[in-house]
């Protein structure tokens, strides 16, 4: 999962460009010379400018052509590539005439190129900023994003249009636009930005000999004697989970013996009980195989974790609502943030590998309490037909109604009429619907927010899973472990009427429909790394296998615009009393989402 993350330069512009004609022939991803990303969009802004030259003024270097090659070269703060943006090249086309002096570029042919290249590459540096190096969708079919964002491609030819020319008096105003261009492609969010400072840390340790490596051993335990404790507590210490080992002194001083070093005492537990909530582990401060290897991963590695995670935030919407739902797939956890503070969480279960929960937003109008629950065909013919098949009561037993097709007002099937043995699973038409009660998978309270998957949250009738650290176990929806304080934090309270007819229908066990009257966003993201809100680095395993894919994506030569194109869902408000929005359908795959596709009949 290496990324490499380019050169750290935070000196003057001058020897800026100084280390960059140094490490010119430093190797990174291929990038033909030939090539340029956005070449109409290039093209376009020379015609507009009367093809006046914007960077590569004859003979020296300009203030804006200065910035924009120290914002590539700083690329790697957000965990870009710098030749990405045709750093080599550019270097390779620059020359000194004095040390000191304003570097010049190699001859005309050179500024020509460098013409190109240069406005190449602001364009390329600012769409990444603000969507990403990778479009998602392309990766996961899975990977949506409801949100509708401007395209930085107009900004960006506009700005670079307004630059003065080349060719006249130099003008730090210049450079200080171009600076702010890019700036304001980034994303603002705290959570962008927390990153972007964990990562330089990251780096800072890399560049410093990484952090020391615990040595195998048995698993230790309060009061447990090994020599290999002082190397667990430098690594502690090198990764932000010091051990404060100041004795406490009993009785007279001059009775008073340091404990053993080797000793793994209470300070040093506590200081593993922060790396082990930190990452998503048994919060046990045992030393074990799981938490050793966590900690013996290097630097470097999480560094480029940390990275992944930055382009995953340049894919998420700019304004995730004042008040939302977040649910984060690899720490299995929902959210309920307002203004910026997380006011409820509780343990979430969501898909397991092979069904795993998409990543999408939408927009929750509605609630149902007490829901039944027609069986989506995939989990009728992958799930329920093979058990109806060793067990044709099994269908009676648990609630389920039988329908010929998933039309309205399609007829009712009596199941012991069926020979399920004889029934092919993908020439099935039957719906499947279970009553609510204590048998239904649903729980007590369904949560629903159009998506393209047909996903949402959800209660269960098995609580027991809630326990368990492996919680991607669901088919792809999200089943949630307080069900009923998030129905009170988003209705009741808010609402005497609506208060008053959720408490009677929970209270009942009544099938109630209630639509909130300000949507609330929900998005379902897949962050393995994120700092909250105490300003802490959070890192969790990659549960369905992401990051490496990413990475690989990351690393390949950029041929083309990347921008990401976006889905939007639309939902208006809904009150209390209102019709709840109806499913479109089709005769024999019932309700219509990307997961539910019409199969070979």
């Amino acid at each position: 999962m290496a990324i490499s993350q380019g050169w750290r330069i935070r000196s003057s512009v001058w020897t800026t460009l100084l280390v960059l004609l140094a490490f010119s022939a430093a190797p990174g991803p291929a990038q033909s010379s030939e090539s340029l990303r956005h070449p109409a969009e290039v093209r376009r802004i020379q015609a507009d400018r009367h093809q006046t030259p914007l960077w590569a003024a004859d003979p020296t270097l300009t203030p804006q052509a200065a910035a924009l090659l120290a914002a590539i070269a700083a690329a790697g703060d957000d965990g870009l590539i710098p030749d990405d943006y045709h750093m080599s090249e550019l270097a390779g086309l620059l020359a000194w005439v004095t040390p000191g002096l304003r570097p010049v570029w190699v001859d005309a042919q050179a500024v020509r190129r460098a013409e190109d290249l240069l406005t190449d590459a602001f364009l390329g540096l600012g769409s990444d900023l603000a969507c990403g190096r990778v479009e998602p969708h392309a990766l996961w079919e899975d990977w949506t994003v409801s949100a509708v964002r401007p395209d930085p491609m107009l900004q960006l030819c506009a700005a670079a249009v307004e630059l003065p020319d080349a060719a006249g008096a130099p003008d730090p105003a210049a450079a200080r636009a171009v600076a702010e261009a890019l700036a304001a492609c980034r994303p603002d969010q705290q959570g962008y930005h927390g990153l972007r400072s964990a990562l330089a840390e990251l780096e800072r340790t890399v560049a410093g000999a990484g952090w020391p490596v615990v040595p195998d051993g048995p698993t230790l335990r309060l009061d447990d004697t090994d020599p290999r404790v002082p190397a667990l507590r430098a690594r502690l210490a090198a990764g932000g989970d010091p051990v404060d080992r100041r004795p406490a002194i009993v009785g007279p001083w001059w009775v008073y013996a340091p404990p053993s070093p080797d000793i793994y005492d209470s300070a040093t537990v506590a200081a593993v009980r922060a790396f082990q909530r930190r990452h998503g582990l048994r919060v046990d401060g045992v030393l074990g195989p799981r938490t050793l290897a966590a900690l013996n991963v290097p630097a470097a590695d999480r560094a480029a974790q940390v990275a992944l995670n930055l382009e995953r935030w340049r894919w998420l919407p700019r304004d995730l609502g004042r008040r939302h739902i977040l649910v984060n797939i690899p720490d299995l956890t929902l959210s309920l943030v307002e203004g910026g503070a997380t006011v409820l969480t509780m343990r979430a279960v969501v898909g397991r590998i092979d069904r795993p929960t998409p990543v999408t937003s939408g927009m929750m109008s509605w609630l149902v309490i007490n829901p039944g629950w027609n069986v989506p065909q995939k989990l009728a013919r992958e799930d329920l037909l093979p058990k109806v098949v060793v067990d044709p009561g099994y269908l009676s037993e648990r609630g389920f109604l039988v329908y010929a097709d998933w039309r309205p007002g399609a007829e009712r099937i009596d199941p012991a009429a069926v020979d399920w043995r004889a029934v092919a699973p993908l020439d099935m038409t039957y719906k499947f619907h279970q009553e609510p009660g204590p048998r239904n998978p649903l729980g007590r309270v369904k949560f629903l927010f159009p998506n393209p998957f047909s996903v949402y949250l959800h209660d269960t009738d098995q609580r027991s899973v809630f326990a368990g650290e492996n919680r991607c176990l669901s088919s792809g929806c999200v089943r949630i472990e307080k069900p009923e304080a998030l129905l009170r934090a988003l209705a009741c309270g808010r609402d005497a009427a609506m208060d008053s007819l959720a408490q009677t229908a929970l209270d009942s066990g009544e099938t109630l429909a209630l639509g909130l009257g300000s949507p609330v966003p929900v998005h379902l993201v897949y962050l393995t790394a994120w700092v909250d809100e105490a300003g802490v680095l959070q890192l969790r395993d990659d549960c369905y296998d992401y990051d490496d894919r990413l990475a690989l994506a990351l690393a390949a030569p950029v041929t083309a615009p990347a921008l990401v194109t976006f889905r939007e869902v639309m939902v208006g408000d809904a009150g209390v009393g209102q019709a709840a929005p109806k499913d479109r359908y089709q005769d024999r795959t019932g309700p219509v989402s990307m997961w539910t596709k019409r199969e070979p009949e």
